[in-house]
């Protein structure tokens, strides 16, 4: 088991690349439900995950739940209708 203080180490590391991403991809790549997004992919991803992939993963969700709150002042999690349960938007994927 990992120790609090590095955890956050790893998350910080995590966030650093992703200051430098944002710029690149742009906003309405991190408005999606994190959450969801891994309960789909995993229900058609057969092979469990060793350990070192899924602290990998989670340190990407908590980065991402961070990036969310800056961005949109809250984390984002969607009803079966698409829409954010706090507020009632709609998330729309975007392709660019």
């Amino acid at each position: 088991m990992n120790k609090i203080k590095d955890i956050i180490k790893d998350v910080v590391e995590n966030l650093h690349y992703h200051e430098k991403n944002m710029k690149m991809v742009g906003k309405n790549y991190y408005n999606y439900d994190r959450d969801d997004f891994i309960k789909r992919w995993k229900k058609d991803y057969d092979t469990p995950l060793n350990e070192k992939e899924i602290y990998d993963e989670d340190i990407e969700s908590i980065s991402t739940h961070i990036i969310q709150m800056k961005l949109f002042g809250h984390i984002i999690y969607v009803d079966n209708d698409g829409k954010d349960i706090r507020n009632q938007k709609i998330i729309e994927e975007k392709i660019k």
